[in-house]
């Protein structure tokens, strides 16, 4: 129940700077700590891995203040800790010397719970809220950012993106304290049949289904089903998030990569179905919610090649070796395109059969798909030249090859591969 109080507190600071500041506002750098008392050296486990991680990305929601590093607020919070004691002046004069605008923390009598905004200019305490952390009202959030916002201009519009029962709360932290112990335990080898990972499923399913329309709980609900390649639960949640959240551009990100990295996964998997439609569909999104994401832009370069969009392919094909350009598959996909755009698909993929049959020694199959290149696009010299070249060379077709020739025009004839094969006809 304490760490329960203890979270309700802290949850609500971060709420508290979910807003962009108004415009022309320099967006305040806010350190948030716990108050005296209220953690001890036995709790590191849990400043490290609830504190951090839960404030920090809720913090990041806010998308409006700049919010201290995990790394300076670990320093802070064990320096508090070492003190047993806050004093809020001698505090804030590392905090300014840091460039911080405000301190958010709290009090505790033992029944009444008061927040507090500590502004660093100046050393003044200014009192939000008082409650009772034991009662189920959510009302005093309402007090509490009316006035933080006459404080710090936009951040009572933080109230989009409080909770709003006490069991949504109860179930998130819950879910979000899972979360890291799960993968603790297992990192990257994480699966949704684990122990820890199906707690925390649990637990943000409540969290969801206990106020659906807050936009943290949804982006947690997607990095846990992430973790556990849960793709399809996975966009789905992040797709919750973005709408309840569009402008939370800092976690956007975040989310985004998560997010893409899941669509990927899906995309290859349709393709793998044959399922091109809803493969280029998937890869699309990939790489609409991350630019960067080099591997989808060449899936969706090859599922648009196998669907005969040579020009759509060539652009993601270049956005891929653009991204990767050490990557020798990209690159030659890329420049494979590009002329495969020039010259036709289907004319293309007969040219390139050709090539490969020939190379292996099957001169007649290597023919038969020259010509058909060659009537896909008559006007094509490479073409033309294969042809003829396995006519008059390696086949015993030199009438066909000769007419080949003949009706090459005096251009194409100077090339020197065409004059090494009128050579070679004036010898048979």
């Amino acid at each position: 129940m304490q760490y329960s109080i203890r979270f309700t507190l802290l949850a609500l600071l971060v709420l508290m700077l979910a807003a962009t500041p108004a415009s022309g506002a320099r967006a305040a750098k806010v350190l948030v700590c716990p108050a005296e008392g209220e953690l001890s050296p036995d709790a590191e486990g849990w400043i490290r891995y609830g504190f951090q991680n839960y404030l920090g990305d809720l913090l990041r929601l806010s998308g409006g203040n700049e919010i201290c590093p995990v790394g300076e607020q670990e320093g802070y919070l064990r320096g508090w800790i070492a003190r047993r004691s806050v004093s809020f002046q001698d505090m804030s004069l590392k905090a300014g010397r840091n460039g911080y605008d405000w301190i958010l923390t709290a009090e505790s009598d033992g029944d009444m719970m008061t927040l507090l905004a500590f502004e660093v200019t100046g050393a003044t305490i200014h009192q939000l809220a008082t409650f009772d952390p034991w009662g189920d009202s959510m009302d005093w959030q309402d007090e509490a950012l009316e006035n933080l916002d006459e404080l710090i201009p936009g951040a009572g519009s933080a109230v989009y993106h409080a909770i709003a029962t006490r069991a949504a709360f109860e179930n998130l932290e819950q879910a979000i304290w899972q979360k890291n112990v799960a993968y603790m335990q297992h990192g990257d080898k994480s699966f949704p049949d684990q122990a820890a990972w199906k707690s925390a499923i649990k637990w943000i399913r409540s969290a969801i289904l206990a106020d659906p329309r807050h936009a943290p709980t949804r982006f947690h609900a997607g990095h846990i089903y992430h973790i556990v390649r849960f793709a399809w639960r996975g966009v789905k949640e992040f797709d919750q998030f973005f709408t309840l959240a569009p402008s939370a551009t800092d976690f956007a990100d975040e989310a985004g990569k998560y997010a893409s990295k899941d669509w990927y996964f899906l995309g290859y998997r349709d393709w793998e179905k044959k399922d091109m439609v809803s493969a280029e569909s998937s890869f699309a999104r990939a790489v609409n919610l991350n630019p960067k994401n080099a591997q989808a832009w060449y899936w969706l370069g090859r599922v648009r090649m196998e669907k005969g969009d040579h020009d759509g392919s060539t652009k993601a094909f270049a956005h891929a070796a653009a991204l990767q350009p050490n990557d020798d598959l990209a690159r030659y996909f890329k420049e494979r395109e590009m002329r495969s755009a020039k010259v036709g698909g289907a004319a293309w993929d007969a040219f390139e059969r050709g090539i490969l049959a020939y190379g292996q020694d099957r001169f007649e199959e290597s023919r038969r798909h020259f010509k058909t290149a060659v009537s896909m696009n008559p006007g094509w010299f490479e073409a033309r030249y294969w042809l003829a070249r396995v006519c008059i060379v390696e086949l015993e077709y030199s009438s066909e090859g000769r007419k080949i020739v003949d009706r090459m025009s005096a251009e194409e004839k100077s090339d020197s591969r065409v004059q090494y094969l009128i050579k070679v006809l004036k010898w048979k």
